[in-house]
Formats: C-alpha cells, structure tokens, sequence
C-alpha cells in the first residue's frame, strides 16, 4: 500500500527519525489467525516473534490484542499499528513505578533533605 495514510506515516517517521522501512509479506500470506494450539500465522506471528518490527493495515480484535499491543485507532477504521508485547519490568524497579518523573525524584529528596537540615 504505497499511497496510503499508513505507508505516508512510516515514510514521513522514517524519514525524520532516519531509518529504513522494509515491507515483508508474511510467507504464509495470512493476516493472522490463531491456531488450535494457540500459535499464531501470518502478520500476526512475525510480529509477536520479532520478526517483524510492526504492521499497519491490521485490524485489531480481543485475540490479537492478547498477543500483540495496537495503538489506539487512529482514523475512522478498525485498522491500526501493533507490536509485540512490551516485558514485564524487573521486580526492583518497583519502587521507582509510583513516581516516573525525574523532577517529582528530585523534588522527594530536597524535600527529605532540607527537612533533615531543620
């Protein structure tokens, strides 16, 4: 799909940010279905094993959101991004979750410390 919303997506991203898109077709010529023994096929299959980095044009279901994440849509179609799974973080960064911001951190220490001073 070389002239669509998606592809002019990719090709502007790509070209910002400076990397190569390369468009694969899964061997099996399949969207994606999942089979009895809970492997999945085509596009579905490449990029829940990394073999691909992502696909557009997919349509999102309660099945494949189980095995890969999608984007929110993102036009007037069932139609979006997706890729694998995201790991699950270390037990240790479990402290750190609650407070992401740097700034927050930094503001929780000189509050500790300026305290300790008094």
């Amino acid at each position: 799909p070389k002239d669509s919303l998606d592809w002019r997506m990719v090709s502007t991203i790509s070209q910002l940010l400076n990397f190569k898109v390369e468009v694969l077709e899964p061997p099996d010529c399949q969207w994606g279905k999942q089979e009895e023994n809970g492997s999945w096929t085509g596009v579905v299959a490449a990029v829940e094993r990394g073999l691909a980095d992502f696909s557009f044009n997919l349509l999102l279901t309660g099945q494949r959101e189980e095995a890969i994440d999608f984007t929110v849509p993102y036009q007037d179609d069932p139609l979006t991004f997706c890729v694998s799974q995201p790991l699950p973080a270390p037990q240790w960064q479990s402290i750190f979750r609650p407070f992401p911001s740097f700034g927050l951190w930094a503001l929780i220490f000189s509050t500790f410390f300026i305290l300790g001073l008094t």
